[in-house]
Parts: structure tokens; C-alpha cells; sequence
């Protein structure tokens, strides 16, 4: 049996008769016919459309109220998405070394960081009230923190050569090495021997740090990255930098790109004995003397920046740059570096005032000790004689930084290259910026609650793994003209858009059955943008198929 649908139009409108129909042989060798049973257009639509569900499957049942066979929801969307995208990416292809059960534990630790960042603790809360035990098989009784632990134990003992793969997918034809150094900081006391006290980019001077050293490739790819001591100067990993990466590519056709705090003589020297080509910015103090010493007036090439203005014997090359956004930038800076230079020396001259402090040695002691702390040493000297002290201002100089101000030098091997184009070479450290950037605000790769070396590392290198996601997902909304704040079409509403797919269990008479949101049409247009399949976020067969790390 099976409800015939048929029409008539009358006056030029279309009337519908529902009727219940058999087909049945009148005899031997004749043709079906079809004999009406029951007609029942009268019916409403809705109980229409349930008899002929019942007809054409008879073990169909017609539940009027689906919420009492209602089990659970999941968080589905933004798991399935990021787990096409990172298999896009390739990056379960350095993990292949590892078993899969900690592959699948290592996975979830990486989604979590990008979604919502939390303690190892945390993660595995949130991670069992997502889809992904479903998708991948994962019994919630193996989900637990020592098992992450244990996970991240595994990775490290293959670590080296996992990042071996890793790196050797990202580099291409890496032509810029574009290097810089951050500070992370400790919840605690941190690895003995590793988390020590030192500047701090995070402001978190009492807290123990590590520093993170990154090199990526102009593709904004990490092709490097190491951990070391908090307290080392920034310079030192140059030279190992450099060193492990020769042993790894090729390096005949790269440029080092370096800032500031990378300048050392040794690194120079080392980069040259190595062949390799750098760009590299001077510090302040450097740039200030090179422009003094050759009498250089920046205001004069305003027109023409960037400009080569001094070669030193054919070997290397001097490139003013600058900015009328930097300038303001920079007397920003300068400003509060002369505030807390006075304000240093103030201290000191309140404490002779006030006769807490009356050695005349001690007070020389403690007023050089208080400005070189505060960087003021080249803009404020002192005097103290007859038991006044008085502070002394370098107007001279303080004239010259501000006319220095909006204006940076590079210096590179590389005397053939336009200055423009040495310029946007050096402009593209930013990449590296942003992914501290990120790896702080989105991944939170800080605080770290590790006390274990390995484990530091291995937290290091999921995070670094995970903002490598948050950077192609990102760079392709950019790409594609998506991102817009004005619109709101920002990567928090993106994800949002993907957290609204959920996918829900129900028990219908003992079986089991599970069902995924229907996408909105915003929801296909993003995940068109990244060209994934969007079957795999309708169909449950699919999707399961699909989910294999083997």
C-alpha cells in the first residue's frame, strides 16, 4: 500500500487528492493496476505525511514527542572541522610514530587548547562532553589526566624525531629564517634547572620563566623551535639555531632575519664564518652612533626611505627605515624611558634630602645603580658635592634620540638586494610576533604547571602544533575575504558557527540511533571556504569513516 498524491486545476488553481492505494494483478499475465482504498485529503498535512512514512516502511514508528527518547548532545562541529583541517595539513603524519591510543589522547589535547584552553585536568573534563569519544572510539574511563601524561611521555621519547618530520613538511622552499625569542612564565616553582627568574615579556618578574625560540619560514610555518634556561641572554641560541638547521636543510640560499636583541658580535661573526646571509636590525644605541658617527641626518631622506645610507667595504650594507606611525610609537617609548630614568635618580636625591642616605660613595653607588636599571644612564648623569645632589640632564642627547625617533637601521649581507625589498624581508618577523601572539591569547600556552622537563617540552610543542591551526584557519578567513569586524564576522563567530552543529543520540525501541544538526547556510559557506566535504557534517556513516588515525 502507498498514499497516491494526484491534482486537478480548476479557474487556473491546483486542487491535491490524498487517497490510500494498493497495486494488485487482476489475473495470469496482466498488468498491475492500482484499486483506492480510502481517501483521506481531509486529513491534515502532517498526519498525511506520517501514513505514508508508515506505509512505505511498516517497521517505522511515528513518535509524536522525540525528546523522551532523547539521550545526550555533543559538542560535534567544531571537533569534525578541526580534525579535517589538521588531516589537511598533514599534521597527524609526524605523530604516526607514536601508538595510536596516545596519538588519539594527544589529538584531544591539541583541539582543546584551540577551543578552550585549559589545565590537562580541565581538558579532560571538556573533552568528554564533545563528540570526539564517539568519533574516535575513545572509552571515557581511558580519558584521564595520568593518561595524558602518559601520552606526552610517549611523544617525548620520540620527540626529535617527530619534530624531524614536522619541520621537513613546513620547509619547502624556505628562503627566510625568520627567528625570534619569548618569555613563558611558571605557576609554581617550575622545572629545577630550567625555570628561572629573568626579564620578563609578560610582565611576571616573580614568576619563573622559560624562553621559547621559534624560527618560522616566510609561509609563517615552524621549521624550529626549542626551549632553553629563563635567565639566557636572547642572542645565545643563534649559533645552535643555526647549527641544528644546517644539519637539517639546506641553507646556501637563506637569510637569517634577526631583531634587536639577536645583534651580538659573535652571532655576526659566526653567521658570516657560516656563509650565511642576515638582516638584522641595530639596537637603539647602535643605530644612534652609526647615524651620529657618520653624520647621517634621517629627516633628509623622509622622501626616499628606505635608503641605503652607508656601505661598510662592500660586505655588508646599512638601510635606513622608518615610519610616521613608528615615530609616534617610539616617543611614546622614549618618553617613559626619560620618566623612569629621572624618577630613578629622584628616589636618590629624596634620601639625601631627607638624610637616610649621607656616605658620599654609597650614594654614588646606589644613584649608578638605580639609573643603569632604568636604561636612563645615556639621557641623566648626576653630581654630588658639598651634600647636595643634583641631577644632570644629556639634553644634547636626549635631542638626538628624539630625532631618531620613527627611524630603525637594518644592516644586511645581502648588498644587491633593492632596500625595499630588505625592508619587507625584515617587516616579515611579524609573522613570528603574531604567532607569540597567539600562542599566548588563544592557545594560552602560559602558565605552565609542569615540573618536569620533558613534559614542558612536549606542552611546547602541542601549543606550537596548535597555533599552527589557529594561523591557517585565520590566514584562509583572510584570504578569502570572510574576516570583517564590521560585519561581526570575526573567528569567534566562526567558531560559534561551528559550535551550533551538535550531534545527539537517541533510543528509539532499544536501538540507538544519532543524529547531526541540519547546517545552516552560513555554516556551508565557511566550510566551503576551507573545501571540506560537507557530507562529513550530515552523515554520521561518513563522518565515522572518516575518523580513523591508523
Amino acid at each position: 500500500m502507498f498514499v497516491k498524491k494526484s491534482w486537478s486545476n480548476k479557474k487556473g488553481k491546483r486542487y491535491y487528492t490524498y487517497q490510500i492505494a494498493e497495486s494488485y494483478r487482476p489475473g495470469k499475465n496482466k498488468n498491475p493496476r492500482t484499486r483506492i482504498l480510502a481517501t483521506i485529503t481531509h486529513l491534515p498535512q502532517t498526519l498525511i505525511d506520517k501514513i505514508a512514512l508508515l506505509l512505505k516502511s511498516p517497521t517505522t514508528a511515528v513518535i509524536a514527542d522525540l525528546s523522551s527518547f532523547f539521550k545526550n548532545s555533543f559538542v560535534f562541529g567544531p571537533i569534525m572541522f578541526l580534525y579535517l583541517l589538521m588531516k589537511k595539513l598533514k599534521l597527524f603524519e609526524p605523530l604516526s610514530l607514536i601508538p595510536k591510543s596516545s596519538r588519539i589522547l594527544l589529538m584531544a589535547v591539541i583541539l582543546n587548547r584551540i577551543l578552550e584552553p585549559r589545565s590537562k585536568l580541565g581538558s579532560v573534563s571538556w573533552v568528554k562532553k564533545t563528540a570526539f569519544p564517539l568519533l574516535f572510539g575513545l572509552e571515557k574511563k581511558n580519558l584521564s589526566v595520568n593518561k595524558i601524561y602518559k601520552a606526552m611521555d610517549v611523544l617525548y621519547e620520540k620527540i626529535d624525531q617527530v619534530t624531524e618530520i614536522f619541520f621537513n613538511q613546513n620547509k619547502k622552499e624556505t628562503q627566510l629564517l625568520l627567528y625570534d625569542v619569548t618569555s613563558v612564565f611558571f605557576e609554581g616553582k617550575g622545572p629545577q634547572g630550567l625555570a628561572r627568574y629573568g626579564y620578563s615579556r609578560d610582565e611576571k618578574s616573580h614568576n619563573p620563566q622559560i624562553l621559547v625560540c621559534l624560527c618560522l619560514n616566510e609561509e609563517k610555518l615552524p621549521i624550529y623551535f626549542d626551549i632553553i634556561e629563563g635567565n639566557i641572554q636572547e642572542s645565545s641560541p643563534v649559533i645552535p639555531l643555526v647549527k641544528k638547521l644546517k644539519e637539517r636543510f639546506n641553507l646556501t640560499r637563506s637569510i637569517f632575519i634577526g631583531d634587536r636583541g639577536m645583534v651580538s658580535i659573535e652571532n655576526l661573526e659566526f653567521l658570516k664564518k657560516e656563509g650565511l646571509d642576515y638582516i638584522i636590525a641595530l639596537t637603539h644605541t647602535q643605530a644612534r652612533n652609526l647615524i651620529w658617527r657618520k653624520n647621517i641626518q634621517p629627516e633628509l631622506f623622509d622622501e626616499k626611505i628606505p635608503v641605503t645610507v652607508w656601505v661598510e667595504e662592500e660586505k655588508k650594507k646599512y638601510v635606513l627605515c622608518g615610519s610616521r606611525y613608528r615615530a609616534e610609537h617610539d616617543r611614546y617609548f622614549l618618553e617613559k624611558l626619560l620618566l623612569k630614568g629621572r624618577a630613578a635618580l629622584e628616589t636618590v636625591a629624596k634620601m639625601v634630602e631627607e638624610k637616610r642616605l649621607k656616605d658620599p660613595v654609597k650614594i654614588i653607588k646606589r644613584a649608578q645603580k638605580k639609573l643603569t636599571k632604568s636604561n636612563g644612564e645615556n639621557f641623566y648623569d648626576f653630581k654630588y658635592e658639598n651634600g647636595k645632589f643634583e641631577i644632570i640632564e644629556n639634553t644634547s642627547f636626549i635631542e638626538k634620540a628624539k630625532a631618531l625617533c620613527g627611524y630603525y637601521v637594518l644592516c644586511t649581507t645581502k648588498v644587491d638586494m633593492e632596500d625595499k625589498e630588505v625592508e619587507v624581508h625584515y617587516k616579515q618577523l611579524k609573522f613570528v610576533e603574531d604567532s607569540f601572539k597567539q600562542l599566548k591569547d588563544l592557545v594560552e600556552i602560559r602558565p605552565i604547571f609542569h615540573w618536569k622537563d620533558r613534559r614542558v617540552k612536549t606542552h611546547v610543542f602541542l601549543c606550537i602544533l596548535a597555533q599552527t591551526v589557529v594561523n591557517k584557519i585565520r590566514d584562509t578567513l583572510k584570504q578569502k575575504g570572510w574576516l570583517d569586524e564590521e560585519k561581526g564576522n570575526t573567528l569567534a563567530h566562526f567558531l560559534d558557527l561551528l559550535y551550533q552543529i551538535n550531534l545527539g543520540v537517541f533510543e528509539i525501541e532499544e536501538i540507538e540511533n544519532t543524529i547531526i544538526t541540519q547546517l545552516t547556510l552560513e555554516q556551508k559557506k565557511i566550510l566551503s571556504l576551507f573545501d571540506l566535504e560537507q557530507r562529513y557534517f550530515t552523515s554520521y556513516n561518513s563522518t565515522k569513516e572518516v575518523c580513523s588515525l591508523s
